[in-house]
C-alpha cells in the first residue's frame, strides 16, 4: 500500500474519531451523543490493513495527547526480517518514545538537536521530532534495508526538512560529527555483548564532542548478564558517568502502546561525560 493512501486513510479515521461519527457531519451541540460503533472502526482499519502480501509493511499509527498530530510507522510484521531486527518496532522504542514526549520527563527535546543510534524503524526519533518538537533529528543505523525503512517513515510523516538519515557503523565511526547535538538516544541496542564495547566507544566520542549533551537509552531486560556487562563497561570508562537509572514496568507506555508477549521491564539509563554530571 502506498504511503499517501495509508496516510489519507489514517487521517480520515482520525477525523471521524474526533467528530465521533462516520457520516462526515459537523460536530455541534446537537450531535454530542453520536458514537462510533466498534464494527465501523474495524471496518475502516481493515481498509488500511487489508490485502497484505508477504514482505509488505504493516503500519502503526499514534495520536498525540491532544489528538492534533498523527505518527505513522511502517514496519515488517516479523521482528526478524531480511537478516535484521531493525525493521520492526520493539518494546524499548515505545517506552523511549513515550518518555521523550512526556511533559514530566526531565530531559525535554523541544528545540533541541537529537541523534538516534540504531534507529530501526525510527519511532523514537520521529516521536521526538513530531510530538516532542525537537529542532532537528538525525536517525542512524548500519543496515541498508533499515535505512530505506527510515526514509519511508520520514516521508510518511512529512518530516524531510526536520529529520535526516545517517549511515553509522559503530565499528568505524567518523572522527567528527558536523552537527552540535543536545541528546543522543537509543532503544533496544543492548542485546549482544559483542557489540557493547563499540556502542560505549561511540557514546563516549559523541559526548566528548558535544559538551553538555546527554545520552538516553532504554533497554528491555531480557538477559541480566548482558545488562550487567553494559553497566560494567560504563563504570570502567574514564569519561562516562551514570546520572540516572530507572526500572520501567512492562506495558506502561501510554502514547505508544505495543502489544507483546514479553513481560520484561525496560531499563532507562541516562549518561553524561564525567565533567558534566549532575
Amino acid at each position: 500500500m502506498h504511503g499517501t493512501k495509508l496516510t489519507s486513510c489514517v487521517l480520515s479515521l482520525k477525523e471521524d474519531l474526533l467528530k465521533a461519527n462516520l457520516n462526515d457531519k459537523e460536530w455541534n451541540e446537537n450531535e454530542k451523543e453520536a458514537r462510533i460503533s466498534g464494527d465501523e472502526v474495524y471496518e475502516r482499519l481493515g481498509e488500511v490493513m487489508g490485502g497484505l502480501k508477504k514482505g509488505e509493511n504493516i503500519y502503526r499509527t499514534y495520536l498525540d495527547a491532544a489528538m492534533g498530530e498523527v505518527i505513522v510507522i511502517g514496519e515488517h510484521p516479523h521482528q526478524l526480517s531480511s537478516g535484521t531486527t531493525g525493521l520492526s518496532c520493539w518494546q524499548a522504542s515505545s517506552v523511549l518514545a513515550d518518555l521523550i514526549c512526556s511533559d514530566s520527563f526531565g530531559y525535554q527535546m523541544k528545540g533541541k538537536s537529537i541523534l538516534e543510534l540504531g534507529a530501526g524503524c525510527g519511532l523514537a526519533g520521529i516521536a521526538g521530532s513530531k510530538f516532542g518538537k525537537a529542532k532537528n533529528v538525525i536517525m542512524s543505523d548500519v543496515n541498508e534495508k533499515v535505512l530505506q525503512q527510515l526514509d519511508l517513515n520520514i516521508s510518511l510523516n512529512k518530516l524531510s526538512q526536520q529529520v535526516q538519515v545517517l549511515h553509522l557503523d559503530w565499528t568505524s565511526p567518523p572522527p567528527h560529527f558536523p552537527q552540535q547535538l543536545d541528546f543522543i538516544i537509543a532503544a533496544d541496542v543492548v542485546y549482544d555483548v559483542g557489540i557493547l564495547p563499540c556502542l560505549v566507544d561511540v557514546v563516549e566520542k559523541l559526548l566528548r564532542q558535544n559538551e553538555g549533551a546527554v545520552f538516553i537509552i532504554c533497554s528491555t531486560l531480557r538477559n541480566q548478564d548482558t545488562m550487567t556487562a553494559f553497566e560494567c563497561l560504563i563504570e570502567t570508562t574514564s569519561t562516562l558517568s551514570l546520572v540516572e537509572k530507572k526500572i520501567i514496568p512492562p506495558q506502561e507506555s501510554l502514547l505508544f502502546p505495543l502489544t507483546t508477549t514479553i513481560t520484561c521491564p525496560t531499563i532507562l539509563h541516562v549518561l553524561k561525560t564525567t565533567k558534566n554530571t549532575i
